[in-house]
């Protein structure tokens, strides 16, 4: 799907990508967002394909950082920041502290164009359901000097 996006950006938008991984590779949490920061991106998507026991579950939500209002949200972050080797507890403090910067202001409405235009492609071919626009404290969009969201 990264490829796709990215291909639709260079071909029908002029836009710079770069990619953070283009195989199969790992590539840690804390290098996703130097590779971003080093290429002075303007903005950022982090796509991710969640596995789940039911192949019929189908559903397309959209990420942005900040403090989330429940704990499913809270576990998930602990579960997808486990590699970072930072306890949520070192994310609900700086989580806490952040106020409403710009950054933060973009990533919003980021995230809820992503949503919107991601759900509105899929519901044509598979009909999933929109999850909605939430807010998690991810460490791959803690450190990003720029807008960002993340796709799940």
């Amino acid at each position: 799907m990264a490829k796709r996006l990215a291909i639709l950006l260079r071909r029908d938008q002029g836009v710079r990508v770069v990619l953070t991984r283009d195989d199969d590779k790992t590539v840690s949490l804390a290098h996703r967002v130097e590779i971003s920061n080093a290429a002075a991106a303007d903005l950022f998507i982090s796509i991710h394909a969640n596995s789940l026991g039911d192949a019929r579950a189908n559903a397309v939500e959209t990420y942005y950082f900040g403090a989330p209002a429940d704990g499913d949200t809270w576990r998930l972050a602990q579960q997808e920041n486990a590699e970072s080797g930072m306890p949520i507890g070192a994310f609900r403090e700086l989580v806490a502290t952040l106020g409403d910067t710009l950054k933060r202001q973009e990533s919003v409405t980021l995230a809820h164009f992503v949503q919107t235009q991601l759900l509105a492609v899929v519901m044509r071919r598979t009909g999933p359901l929109g999850a909605g626009v939430k807010v998690a404290p991810f460490v791959v969009l803690m450190g990003l000097r720029l807008r960002a969201c993340w796709r799940r």
